[in-house]
């Protein structure tokens, strides 16, 4: 499949194990209380939001306060993270 491939060339790929429900149409305070109760079932979170969605914008504060208040960090993904990877069909 395209996942196979992509790994034997050497490329790294990243899912999301956070879903922020954004794509769903779920309002500002839905997509917080779905972003922080989610990372507490990962190690390494992956949280999946759409830029062009206002309500993720509107949201996305206080999702950053709460979980720094928690002691939680933000960076970049790189090819040395850990991934996050659903089960695919390709």
């Amino acid at each position: 499949g395209i996942a196979a491939e992509m790994t034997r060339r050497g490329y790294v790929y990243f899912d999301w194990n956070v879903e922020s429900g954004d794509a769903a149409g779920y309002s500002s305070e839905g997509i917080y209380y779905r972003v922080v109760n989610g990372v507490d079932s990962c190690d390494y979170c992956v949280v999946l939001m759409h830029d062009i969605k206002p309500t993720t914008a509107d949201a996305l504060d206080s999702i950053l306060y709460t979980l720094t208040r928690r002691g939680y960090t933000f960076a970049t993904l790189d090819v040395n993270s850990p991934t996050a990877h659903h089960k695919i069909a390709n």
